[in-house]
């Protein structure tokens, strides 16, 4: 699986969607007007999106689980990936973008 996820860099929070009683806390506002706030009322400046991507490689002798994140990630899924339209994505929904590579 790999995954892009809207998380606060500060409390490594992940960012979740606003509601009437936090209306008063920093949150992110997208072009859909959702609100993604950190829960634990961090500003959004520390808002970023994390990378992870976890497979299981089969070389026909033996298996090896691979987990990567942030940058290292990124470099597992190569070139042609749209990331800005996909971390926009994420930047979108508290659930951020789930797909398979």
């Amino acid at each position: 699986f790999c995954r892009a996820r809207a998380e606060c860099t500060q409390c490594f929070q992940f960012l979740t969607r606003g509601h009437d009683s936090r209306e008063k806390m920093d949150s992110f506002v997208t072009q859909d007007s959702s609100h993604l706030f950190c829960p634990s009322g961090c500003s959004t400046s520390f808002a970023s999106v994390k990378w992870e991507c976890s497979a299981i490689i089969d070389d026909g002798s033996g298996q090896a689980k691979l987990y990567a994140e942030r940058e290292a990630a990124l470099l597992l899924l190569g070139n042609g990936l749209l990331v800005n339209d996909i971390e926009t994505g994420a930047m979108e929904s508290p659930s951020g973008i789930l797909f398979q590579a």
